[in-house]
Parts: C-alpha cells; sequence; structure tokens
C-alpha cells in the first residue's frame, strides 16, 4: 500500500511539474517595453530583461517607436536614440535570456512621434491631429511598408511574430475621402497590405482587439482573417472601476471569435502617479485577466507598461513579479504571491499594507497633470498660458485640486514615515522613499500654485530622479512634461 501511495504521489507531481511546464511552452508570457516619449536607459533596459527572464516570461513586446535609428524614419528619430548595432546586441541578450522579441509598429493610431514632424504631416487623417493615419493615401502605405522592411531588418531572423498596433484610432476614417468607404473594410484593407509582407516571410501578425469590438465596424461584412493574433487590452477587468463592468461581455465576444488571442493587463497606465503606479488597482487587473488567460488556455498573458505615465519602471518590479506568478503558477492565496513580490524588491521588512500606502493613484490631480494636457501623445510640455486658461475655463475642476493636493501630501508623508523606518533600507527602499519627497514637493507646487501662492519649482530633482532610467535628454524633457503646468 505505502509503494502504491508513494507511485501515485510522484505521478501527482510529474503532472504538476507537466502542466506547468505546458504553460511555458505553449502559452506566451510577454512583457511590454514601451519607450513612447522616454528614452530607457541601456542599464535599465537589461535589468528589466534580466527580471522579466527570472520570473518566467518567455517574450518581449517592443514599442521602439523613435528610439532606434530606423532609416525609414530619420527625420522623426530621437537624438539620443540607440543605433542599430546597439539595439541588435540588446536583441542579441533577450535571445540569451530565452525572450522572444515581438515588435510593435504603430500602423493606425498613435504615430504622433511620426506626424509631428513636418516632412510627415501630410499623413494625417486630420490636419489639427497628430496622432491618426490616413490609410487611403498611397504615400501612407508606402512608407509604411518601407518602416516595416526596416523593423524586419533589424529583429533579423528570430522575427515569428508582428504587431501592427490599431489601439486607440480615434480619428481613422473621419477625412472626406477614407468616411466614404466601410470603415471595417478600410481597416483590413490595410492590414493587409502590410500583413502580406509578414506572410511571405513566415511572421503571423497581430493588432490590438480595439477595431473588432468598434460599434461602427460590428455588422459590417468586411473580416480580419483567422491567422491574426488579438491582442486584448483591459486595465479596468477585475478593479473595482465602473469600466470594469462591460470587461465580461467584451471577453465573452472575443473568447467566440476564430482568432488566437492574448490577454492583456497593465502595471502603469492612466491614472497611475508621474513617480508611483497604483498597485492595488493593477494587482486586481493582474490577477483577473492572468486568471482569465491561463484558465481559458488562450494564446498568452501579456503585461503592459505605457512609458508616458513616467512612472519609475524599478519600483514596477513587485508587479512583473506578480504577473508571472498568477499566470504560471498561482498559490492558492493571491495575497501571499503579492506578499513574496514585495519582498523579493523592498526586502522583508516591508508589508503589503505600506505598499498601497505609499502606491498610490494619481487620479485626483489628473486635471492637473501635463502629461497628456493636449490628450495625444506627443511628450511635449503645455504651451506657456495654458493651464492658466484651462483654469479659467473649468473654474468647478479646478476649485478642488488645491484640497486634494494638500491631501496627497500628508498621505504621503505619513507612507513615508513607515518606510523610512525600515531597517537596513535596500537600494529599491531608498529609490522609493526619493520618488515619494519629490512626489511631496510636486504637490505642494500644485496645491500652492493654484492658491495664488508662492511656490518650490522642483524641476532639478525631478530631472535627477529620472535620470536614473532615462537618458539625460529624456529625463530633462520628462521632468517637463511632469511639470509643464507650472513651469517659470
Amino acid at each position: 500500500m505505502k509503494k502504491l501511495m508513494s507511485f501515485v504521489l510522484v505521478l501527482v507531481a510529474l503532472f504538476t511539474c507537466s502542466a506547468s511546464a505546458d504553460v511555458k511552452r505553449d502559452q506566451l508570457l510577454v512583457f511590454h517595453m514601451d519607450f513612447n516619449i522616454i528614452q530607457m536607459r541601456r542599464d535599465l533596459v537589461m535589468e528589466l530583461l534580466n527580471t522579466a527572464s527570472k520570473s518566467g516570461y518567455n517574450a518581449i513586446l517592443w514599442e521602439i517607436e523613435n528610439k532606434v535609428m530606423l532609416p525609414s524614419i530619420t527625420p522623426a528619430i530621437s537624438p539620443d536614440a540607440f543605433s542599430q548595432e546597439e539595439f541588435k546586441e540588446i536583441l542579441a541578450e533577450a535571445d540569451k535570456l530565452g525572450l522572444e522579441s515581438i515588435p510593435l509598429m504603430q500602423t493606425f493610431g498613435h504615430g504622433e512621434y511620426i506626424m509631428n514632424c513636418p516632412e510627415y504631416r501630410h499623413f494625417r487623417e486630420r490636419a489639427d491631429k497628430s496622432d491618426c493615419y490616413c490609410v487611403s493615401k498611397k504615400s501612407v502605405r508606402e512608407f509604411q511598408l518601407a518602416l516595416l522592411r526596416d523593423y524586419i531588418d533589424l529583429f533579423g531572423s528570430r522575427l515569428k511574430r508582428f504587431h501592427l498596433g490599431g489601439d486607440e484610432a480615434y480619428w481613422f476614417g473621419s477625412c472626406p475621402v477614407c468616411e466614404k468607404r466601410d470603415r471595417m473594410e478600410l481597416y483590413v484593407e490595410h492590414l493587409e497590405v502590410l500583413s502580406k509582407e509578414l506572410r511571405s516571410r513566415g511572421i503571423r501578425p497581430g493588432v490590438w482587439h480595439d477595431f473588432l469590438l468598434d460599434k461602427k465596424c460590428l455588422n459590417s461584412k468586411a473580416k480580419l482573417p483567422d491567422d491574426y493574433t488579438v491582442w486584448y487590452w483591459d486595465y479596468s477587468c477585475g478593479s473595482d472601476d465602473l469600466r470594469a463592468k462591460d470587461s465580461a461581455d467584451k471577453i465573452a465576444k472575443l473568447s467566440s471569435s476564430r482568432y488566437e488571442l492574448i490577454m492583456c493587463a497593465t502595471c502603469q497606465s492612466w491614472g497611475d502617479n508621474p513617480f508611483f503606479v497604483d498597485a492595488r488597482f493593477h494587482r486586481m487587473n493582474i490577477t483577473r485577466l492572468g486568471a482569465i488567460a491561463r484558465d481559458k488556455r488562450y494564446a498568452g498573458f501579456c503585461l503592459t507598461s505605457w512609458s508616458i505615465r513616467q512612472s519609475l519602471k524599478r519600483l514596477q518590479r513587485p508587479l512583473i513579479e506578480y504577473a508571472a506568478k498568477r499566470f504560471l503558477d498561482p498559490s492558492p492565496d493571491s495575497a501571499e504571491d503579492w506578499k513574496m513580490a514585495i519582498q523579493d524588491t523592498f526586502g522583508s521588512y516591508c508589508t503589503p499594507e505600506m505598499v498601497d500606502e505609499l502606491f498610490v493613484s494619481g487620479r485626483d490631480l489628473i486635471n492637473a497633470d501635463s502629461r497628456q494636457w493636449s490628450g495625444l501623445k506627443e511628450g511635449l510640455p503645455p504651451p506657456e498660458g495654458w493651464f492658466k486658461s484651462w483654469c479659467a475655463k473649468n473654474p468647478a475642476k479646478t476649485k478642488n485640486i488645491p484640497i486634494k493636493a494638500k491631501s496627497q501630501v500628508e498621505r504621503t508623508k505619513r507612507a513615508l514615515n513607515k518606510w523610512k523606518a525600515l531597517p537596513e533600507p535596500n537600494d529599491a527602499v531608498k529609490l522609493a522613499i526619493r520618488a515619494g519627497e519629490i512626489k511631496i514637493k510636486q504637490c505642494e507646487m500644485v496645491a500652492k500654485a493654484l492658491k495664488g501662492e508662492e511656490y518650490y519649482y522642483p524641476i532639478s530633482e525631478v530631472t535627477s530622479l529620472y535620470s536614473l532610467e532615462q537618458s539625460p535628454r529624456s529625463a530633462e524633457n520628462s521632468a517637463k512634461l511632469v511639470l509643464g503646468f507650472f513651469a517659470r
């Protein structure tokens, strides 16, 4: 009987290991490396790759934009962009770590870094909006095909998948020529021009889910071909946000489709403070979407990290590790997994409660936020006097900002008292404390400026903080973006 029980236990252990191995082998676990707006330092990129690999990720979604010197976008290239040789070395390191590299090239919306350049303004769907391409134009398709080939040359024979973007293209189909077309037909037609090039090289195309659930596209006879991977992003699913109520219906519609699906949660998105992400909000989102991706055996799970929010990447490490744990090998108690991820970064004395007290939402001050003052991902500080004008037009929204800023100051100070009392603080703890102290200065600036009082403008401190993760030029630009409403 004992021998029989031992045999059964061995079989159970082997099955468990096999199940875990199947997840790693058959499903993608992807970390999104986003260079939109910021130029990450190479040492940070390597650190994130190592964190991803050690945590169990097997792929990286690279959104490089103009941060690598590609010949097709010469006028738009960032002054501190990586050379192709430098980036190929980074890709080689990703290969060594067992991370599949998947490029993301925006083909509809979020083309600000291109269409803000005078040479490319004629690509715009609307003259007053720099984000959306007019894909009816032959010149746009020729340009994007050339850029696609630059990506293929850069990433080389390692390419198995390619992400063609397609999220938040708000103005798509609105120009006099495009508006005469069936929206979905035009969308599929443009994608197929690019995907033909990918398929000829054995590369699978992919897109964000947005157009597949667009009300203007649902009844169209035009359909996206079956061989696309659909990346479904939903950053409220699992949270107590009111938007989360639509998640189940959206997922159900996609689940009944014929496409390969990848569920996408996030560790950094709209609503985050410029220095800290909202840990509780993102944790709930990761927990729910990770479980859906795992249990439904979808093609994979992706953790996005949108850099325009500016929050420090190194302080997102607990969420990066937690996402991997919840997808690959979740324990029955998600709180225990979160505690382990926190203590792996901040040490054994740090508690989940301490993180939740310091890593909080920036939604209270979103109206005093410079990062997307135009509503676009331009990465440009607002023009002088813009916020003063906005306040004059929106007195009701402006009224409570100083009160909310003061509340953030008091809350952050209380949280920092606990962090400063931690014995033997490691580098991550010291970084969190430094970010907290700068957040206090930023909030004090907001409160005093809006009350007409003298205020301190912490541009040097914010620049210095961001320079730990970004190039000098990028850090300076990020600081001006974050503090832009109150620049002196």
